[in-house]
Parts: C-alpha cells; sequence; structure tokens
C-alpha cells in the first residue's frame, strides 16, 4: 500500500519501502535532469541498461540510473492519482 502523500503543499513524499522522504521540488529536479529536453540539450544520451553517456562516449552515471528514478517518479504519480481519487 502507498503512502498518503501530500506533496503539492511541498511536505516530504514518503518511499517508505526504501526508506526515502523527497519532496516536491526534489523529484523535480530528478525528473528534470533525467528529462529528454535536459539530455539532449547538453548532447547526452541514455543507454540501454539506464547510463547517462556524454557526447564523447563517457558514462556519467552507472547502470539503472535512469530507470531508477523513472521508478521514483511513477510511484509517486500513482500515489497523486489515488489521492485524488478518494
Amino acid at each position: 500500500m502507498l503512502p498518503d502523500w501530500s506533496d503539492l503543499q511541498g511536505n516530504p513524499i514518503s518511499h517508505s519501502a526504501i526508506g526515502i522522504d523527497l519532496n516536491l521540488i526534489e523529484l523535480k529536479a530528478l525528473s528534470h535532469f533525467i528529462s529528454q529536453d535536459n539530455i539532449n540539450s547538453r548532447n547526452w544520451s541514455v543507454s540501454n541498461d539506464g547510463q547517462i553517456i556524454d557526447e564523447s562516449g563517457k558514462a556519467l552515471t552507472k547502470r539503472g540510473f535512469v530507470d531508477a528514478i523513472e521508478k521514483l517518479n511513477v510511484v509517486s504519480e500513482q500515489s497523486l492519482i489515488g489521492k485524488n481519487d478518494g
């Protein structure tokens, strides 16, 4: 069961399964970092295994980095949908 979040007010978003609390500003920062607009503007790319790669081919992040942030965003969106439906 997902926690009852209230991030639209700037309160922490609890990811209790992994013990992380993120507020809306932090989530937006992570989302922006992996956004296609940001990736493209820096001439980066995302590998098949979720690494951000710079224009010279150097890995800027570890494998799974983009995937992990996308999962955080999905959990947060599901929480908002569940909260707004009830």
